[in-house]
């Protein structure tokens, strides 16, 4: 979920130096590392089609090859992807192996999130009474299920343990469950953005009234600032004080503590695009920024201004392995292509950072 963030303060002297960085030209994504592709399957009916020269969209009913969201372990070695008509696919990522499809009979799967051990693997979607299930990897087994939920859950994220699950609904409700007990030790209502810090030991949301930091080893606030309007909550990174937003189809760096504009407005970033950004993280140190933005992904060189991007990607999910090793993305296939390109494209992340670094 992505909702209102703190406004600007007075800028330091050193921070005005880093926001007078100006943005270079954007560079293009050097070609995928590893490409998975889901196993051959039969695939329903897609809810997009072009006849006659007439699109049709059926609302509600999704299509075959798209994917929602995705999940990396800890290790990196692992990586599931949330698919239409109920379907999650999970691979080794090193050995670029298929591992299995777990048909969940969730409808559209919005959300997933693999337990950092990679043992299990969290699901939940728009149908079967906005089920949440939890499955075991080895066997394709489920272990829990709770359902008749009021409204379809949007995201899932795991801490760094894997003793905890943070589950953020469409109304607005978070709750953190005990991924053995299933019991809930924080529930909070109105939340309009929320995101796991980069290191999975702090959990940051936003409500009406205030930013909060949680700690995610005793689930308690540990720090909270007044809103404003505007703003977009998009990533964490406690360790630099920094969080990322997005405002004025733009997005900025702010730090955390006060609200002060760290690097605003570059505008390398597309300005008519219909896509807000649907997937942010930031790398170990905090100067990096990865991002799906306008069908696009996105890696933000903070400290040179300098972005780089892929070609239509057709999707808007993206993740970060844990371990730092891996940017993934989704590609799915235009209505018009007339070849299968869908899949997960995966970027091993120290080379392309340093291909779209500045010369």
């Amino acid at each position: 979920m992505i909702g209102f963030l703190l406004s600007g303060a007075v800028l330091s002297s050193q921070e005005s130096a880093t926001q007078s960085i100006p943005a270079r030209p954007v560079k293009p994504f050097p070609a995928p590392d590893i490409i998975l592709h889901d196993e051959k399957h039969k695939e329903p009916k897609s809810g997009v089609q072009l006849q006659g020269g007439q699109l049709t969209i059926m609302s509600g009913v999704g299509t075959p090859t798209v994917m929602n969201a995705l999940s990396f372990s800890a290790d990196g070695n692992t990586v599931a992807a949330a698919k239409d008509f109920g379907r999650v696919v999970i691979w080794n990522v090193p050995g670029q192996k298929f591992l299995r499809a777990l048909e969940t009979g969730q409808g559209i799967v919005d959300a997933v999130a693999i337990s950092p051990d990679g043992k299990t693997v969290a699901t939940a979607g728009k149908g079967d009474q906005f089920s949440l299930k939890i499955w075991d990897v080895a066997s394709g087994k489920i272990l829990k299920e709770l359902k008749n939920n009021q409204a379809s859950i949007g995201s899932l994220d795991y801490d760094e343990t894997g003793q905890w699950l943070a589950a953020v609904d469409n109304s607005g409700v978070l709750r953190v469950l005990n991924s053995v007990g299933w019991e809930p030790t924080l529930t909070l209502n109105d939340i309009r953005a929320s995101t796991m810090s980069q290191d999975r030991k702090t959990l940051v949301t936003v409500d009406e009234k205030e930013l909060a930091m949680w700690t995610c080893s005793s689930w308690t606030k540990v720090h909270s600032s007044p809103v404003a309007k505007n703003a977009l909550l998009l990533a964490s990174h406690t360790a630099s004080d920094r969080l990322a937003e997005y405002q004025h189809k733009s997005m900025r760096i702010v730090r955390g503590s006060t609200g002060d504009v760290i690097l605003e407005r570059a505008d390398f970033f597309p300005k008519n695009f219909t896509w807000r950004p649907t997937f942010a993280k930031f790398n170990f140190d905090g100067t990096l920024l990865y991002a799906s933005m306008d069908g696009r992904l996105w890696l933000w060189n903070i400290e040179q201004n300098q972005a780089c991007s892929t070609s239509q990607m057709y999707s808007g999910t993206g993740s970060v392995s844990p371990d730092g090793r891996w940017f993934a993305g989704a590609k799915d296939d235009s209505i018009l292509s007339k070849e299968r390109t869908d899949g997960v494209w995966i970027w091993e992340t120290k080379r392309l950072a340093s291909s779209c670094a500045s010369n």
